[in-house]
């Protein structure tokens, strides 16, 4: 009588499952398994990253085929490559994000006869601030700066971390 009733799972909400898998329109061959990844937010609003490994197998009768899926959550990994690509504190792209868009930009600006910009900011007396008040208070002037760059900038343009107290941006096509 004093145990605690027990918790419902969250559940996932696989009526987006099933319409990704009606559009595929019998695209999967029965050659072999097939592996998707796709986004499905939890009846509780999370996001989640689903893995959905599947094979077809042709049935000699007229009924239709058979197929075997297995669904796994592959949050944690798609969570990684985010990190492994954006600032931990600010959350913008950093040194090596940067590289790949400036690269890009540089191909289309290439291609395209169009002009791209690339500024380079640091923090003067950052070092001062962060030995004098602590990481606390510099990882707070560190965030404010960066919301302060992105809100003053259009959304195809690129603010990122170098580290540090160092931060470039990118603007294409002005």
């Amino acid at each position: 009588a004093g145990a605690a009733a027990a918790q419902p799972s969250p559940k996932f909400e696989f009526g987006k499952v099933e319409l990704f898998l009606a559009r595929r329109d019998g695209a999967l061959s029965g050659n072999g398994p097939e592996t998707q990844e796709f986004r499905i937010v939890r009846t509780d609003g999370q996001i989640r990253w689903l893995s959905v490994r599947q094979r077809v197998f042709d049935d000699p009768s007229a009924r239709p085929g058979r197929a075997l899926m297995a669904l796994q959550d592959v949050s944690e990994r798609e969570h990684l490559a985010y990190r492994a690509q954006h600032d931990i504190v600010t959350g913008l792209p950093n040194r090596s994000l940067f590289h790949d868009r400036l690269e890009q930009a540089l191909a289309r600006a290439g291609r395209e006869a169009r002009r791209i910009a690339v500024m380079f900011l640091d923090l003067d007396r950052f070092k001062h601030l962060n030995d004098t008040l602590g990481h606390d208070v510099g990882d707070v002037l560190l965030k404010q700066v960066a919301s302060r760059l992105t809100t003053c900038l259009r959304r195809v343009d690129t603010v990122a971390r170098l580290g540090g107290d160092e931060f470039t941006v990118l603007i294409e096509g002005f």
